[in-house]
């Protein structure tokens, strides 16, 4: 079981909202994951689909970050990427943790599920 990071949840709460531009926020903290230094978050808003975020503790890996960015520059749809800030980063550094913030897209994960043969077409 993963538990919570020692973070103040208002402050986070908070940080989200500013550097996104978000109105509204409720985070939802959720015990997945498997990196030990990082935390993952349903952000739930009023009228809107909602976000993921995931704050780590000290840097994520830089190719985490801009290789999925760059990947959905080129087109490739498919690629979840880290939505940019109000200022254009592609994160937000909070003391001695940086948040990443992503569309949230439901529905399971595909360690359990597997890919669709139409999916692994596509893949390449």
């Amino acid at each position: 079981m993963i538990d919570k990071p020692p973070i103040d949840e208002r402050t986070l709460t908070a940080e989200v909202a500013q550097a996104w531009g978000l109105d509204g926020v409720e985070l939802v903290f959720l015990p997945i994951g498997l990196d030990g230094q990082a935390w993952a978050y349903r952000i739930n808003i009023a009228g809107e689909d909602g976000y993921f975020t995931k704050v780590r503790r000290g840097e994520f890996a830089p190719a985490a970050v801009s290789l999925p960015q760059y990947l959905r520059a080129q087109g490739l749809t498919h690629v979840v990427a880290p939505m940019g800030t109000r200022s254009g980063e592609a994160g937000h550094a909070m003391g001695g943790y940086r948040i990443l913030l992503y569309p949230f897209h439901g529905g399971g994960n595909l360690w359990s599920r597997g890919l669709t043969d139409r999916q692994w077409i596509e893949y390449g």
